[in-house]
């Protein structure tokens, strides 16, 4: 009896220790360690010093693909540097990539400052680890970081039929066919122009920002929340990208515009997508926002190491009417190549590529976006992927014409990216119209820059924009109003080439 009693004791005893470590995993001192050691070996040793760790709670759940049974560990800590050091700056790892490691939104993230931080800052962070249990142990392993949804997902379709009813019940008449297309897209255009119209009545400025998952969308999203109770508002108005965006504006359909700029250039001097219509010469440039670079994204497992490799296979080249579209046809040009010789050729732009790439239906993708993106490191550290890079030549080819710069992407900004990318970039630019009054211009730029440290607390990226770099990489004329706002800030270079 004695011996039955011993027994159950030991077996709810280990019972009781083995659901204390499913629930709880590792403690705060394990975690604080595996913290440290993991910024010194992404960023380098002496230059962060995890000062406090707080385990705040954790949450098991069972991985659906491999059946692992895992846990979120939720933490606060507190980071000091150990030398100075620029979180923002446009040409080395930055808080993207921070945040990315710590298991953090770019929300959570506190004391990053424009332009660097100084030795002995600290940093709040907000973070989280995931663990595996695997032999007994509990492992730490990659995990995809949720980054919370820009607004409740509203269908674009019924704000447009929204305001396509407004103006067609004053219309009457018959349609079919082409002319459907015609009026459609006349009345599109339309309704833009008069909540512009609308928008200037209010001291609103209408903004064409980008496809909803992007970052130009997300960025102008959180600028819009702030300025929701202020003196001067933005509307933000969905569209495919850049080269829309430029037609939008020729249009006068919106006030001002976030678009790549190799395409400002383009639609300024009517070449590339803009050639049919000609150039587009009232548009002018009023802020430099922050880099971006081209990333031709393909399986790890696919055996692709080159562009050249490309042929043949199954890729998606961006959305109709955007920048990454533009620039996946130029590089696909420059290797001697047609859309005709590859299997299938997609445009349904990042966000559906991804998801194609993991389930198999697709070899490889171009984009234009910030680096390092969070879409892509969350792909990186769930699926084996590898970015091509460009050679000498192809760089050469590319970056003669004044449009594009030569980049080098930083080794491990992504998860497993343990070399240099060589590829090409350009910068992402606020622009306007030439008859846009000065007071607006003056008005805006300053509304912006005055707001930056409020929204980079929500949207991280929007650290990287300042008066200091404002006017580099512009690729079209300044607006006068934003020349002599600017003056006499000089134009700031960094590591990487950019265009003058």
């Amino acid at each position: 009896m004695r011996t039955n009693i011993v027994t159950r004791l030991l077996v709810i005893t280990c019972l009781g220790m083995l659901l204390s470590a499913c629930e709880r995993g590792p403690d705060a001192k394990s975690l604080q360690a595996q913290v440290q050691t993991t910024l010194n070996q992404q960023f380098k040793e002496g230059l962060f010093e995890v000062i406090s760790l707080k385990r705040t709670g954790s949450a098991p759940f069972t991985d659906k693909v491999s059946s692992d049974d895992k846990l979120t560990v939720y933490f606060n800590a507190r980071i000091r540097f150990l030398a100075n050091h620029n979180l923002t700056a446009w040409d080395s790892l930055n808080f993207a990539t921070l945040g990315y490691l710590l298991g953090a939104t770019e929300k959570g993230i506190e004391g990053v400052s424009t332009g660097g931080n100084k030795k002995d800052d600290v940093l709040k962070v907000f973070g989280t680890s995931t663990y595996a249990l695997r032999s007994g142990q509990w492992r730490p392993v990659a995990s995809r970081t949720r980054v919370p949804a820009v607004g409740e997902s509203t269908s674009e379709t019924k704000k447009l039929i929204d305001e396509l009813q407004l103006i067609y019940q004053q219309t009457a008449g018959r349609r079919g066919g082409a002319e459907a297309k015609i009026v459609d897209k006349e009345i599109k255009i339309a309704a833009r122009k008069i909540n512009t119209q609308l928008d200037k009545l209010k001291k609103v400025y209408s903004v064409a920002s980008g496809p909803r998952e992007g970052m130009y969308y997300r960025n102008m999203h959180a600028f819009e929340q702030h300025l929701r109770n202020k003196t001067i508002k933005i509307s933000n108005y969905q569209t495919d990208g850049s080269v829309e965006n430029c037609n939008l504006l020729q249009n006068q359909s919106v006030d001002v515009a976030i678009v790549q700029s190799n395409i400002a250039a383009m639609a300024f001097r009517g070449q590339g997508p803009f050639k049919e219509r000609g150039p587009l010469s009232d548009l002018r440039a009023l802020a430099s926002l922050y880099p971006e670079m081209v990333h031709v994204i393909v399986s790890g497992k696919s055996g692709i190491t080159t562009l050249e490799g490309l042929k043949g296979k199954r890729i998606d080249i961006g959305l109709p009417e955007s920048g990454s579209r533009v620039d996946s046809l130029r590089i696909i040009e420059t290797l001697g190549y047609r859309l005709s010789d590859f299997t299938e050729v997609r445009e349904k732009g990042i966000a559906d590529a991804i998801g194609a790439l993991k389930n198999g239906t697709l070899d490889g993708f171009f984009v234009t976006i910030h680096a390092p993106a969070r879409a892509l490191q969350d792909l990186a550290a769930l699926e084996e992927i590898r970015i091509l890079p460009l050679n000498e030549k192809q760089v050469r080819d590319l970056t003669t014409e004044g449009v594009y710069i030569p980049y080098i992407l930083p080794a491990k900004s992504y998860p497993g990216q343990i070399q240099p990318v060589t590829t090409i970039g350009l910068t992402a630019m606020v622009i306007g119209n030439q008859t846009m009054p000065d007071k607006r211009v003056s008005e805006l730029l300053d509304t912006i820059l005055k707001s930056v440290n409020a929204v980079a607390r929500k949207e991280m990226r929007a650290a990287f924009i300042s008066q200091q770099t404002a006017q580099t990489g512009i690729s079209i004329p300044l607006h006068p109003a934003a020349e002599k706002f600017y003056t006499p800030i000089v134009k700031k270079e960094t590591g990487n080439a950019l265009v003058k």
